[in-house]
């Protein structure tokens, strides 16, 4: 998701977050209900002699439970591109920001790298003296083209002085 934010001195600022409807609570009530169900069978099932289902059931809600955390945790990260006169700020982070660039906007170069293979993700890459940094990783292609051409036109050399305003 791609959220612009322009000021009245032209200022302008990209926020980027994953695309993730479903909140922590939900997630949690889904995981509850099917482990519920799950250890609930496995129990039943061990009474009539199968035990084993136990541990299949134990160790497959843990794996489950694992990756919805992952998953959730991930949805957590954004990214800020904030173009300020002449320099361009790019901030990382979860919660809050954990990793921020600046670089010169003149000389700050916009690449939109193709994929190697086609099951690959295109990569937008701002370059700028022997320094790149990935911006957009958790955007689908077209967001990122779209996000690769609103920013070559504001950021770089070939950027129009009056366009900034």
């Amino acid at each position: 998701m791609v959220a612009v934010e322009e000021s009245a001195d032209g200022n302008r600022q990209i926020i980027l977050r994953p695309n993730i409807a479903v909140n922590w609570r939900q997630t949690l009530l889904a995981y509850a209900l099917i482990a519920a169900t799950s250890l609930g069978t496995a129990v039943v099932l061990s009474f009539r002699g199968l035990w084993p289902m136990l541990l299949f059931a134990g160790a497959t809600i843990w794996v489950l439970g694992w990756a919805l955390y992952v998953s959730a945790h991930r949805s957590n990260e954004w990214e800020a591109v904030i173009i300020q006169g002449d320099r361009i700020e790019i901030r990382k982070g979860r919660r809050r920001a954990e990793f921020s660039l600046t670089l010169q906007t003149y000389w700050t170069e916009v690449a939109l790298e193709p994929a190697g293979h086609r099951w690959y993700p295109s990569r937008l890459l701002l370059r700028s003296h022997g320094v790149a940094i990935e911006v957009g990783q958790f955007l689908h292609d077209k967001e990122r083209a779209a996000l690769a051409r609103q920013l070559a036109r504001w950021v770089g050399p070939m950027a129009r002085s009056g366009e900034r305003a």
